[in-house]
């Protein structure tokens, strides 16, 4: 993911360093608050903010089956449906459907250019 994806205050890895996003073109060193300038195209690695599931993400292998991705990108869709389940004030018919919808939408999105990038790579 390139630096100017990630929201203000994420924390990710770049050049073999964690930082944490303080402003669109700087970030701060975990380790010694030092601050750098990132350049937006900088190519970083999103961490997870909760310390307990940082232990607990293995990082990802460097080739998956297909049957493993698809799976997993609609166990996240299904996640998704459920927590929207949950919002308070929750949301009302129209909005379930389009937000729904919406999230539908994005993982067909993302199943289509994971295939179009495994078949061009």
């Amino acid at each position: 993911m390139k630096f100017h994806q990630l929201p203000l205050g994420a924390r990710f890895e770049w050049r073999n360093a964690v930082y944490r996003k303080i402003a669109p073109l700087k970030a701060a060193n975990e380790a010694d608050d030092e601050q750098k300038l990132v350049p937006r195209s900088a190519e970083v690695r999103r961490l997870s903010d909760d310390p307990e599931q940082r232990k607990a993400t293995p990082p990802l292998p460097q080739a998956l089956a297909s049957e493993v991705v698809e799976t997993a990108v609609w166990a996240f869709v299904d996640a998704c449906r459920a927590g929207a389940d949950t919002l308070q004030p929750p949301l009302d018919a129209e909005q379930r459907t389009q937000l729904a919808a919406a999230i539908e939408l994005a993982a067909q999105q993302l199943l289509i250019r994971l295939a179009t990038n495994a078949a061009a790579g």
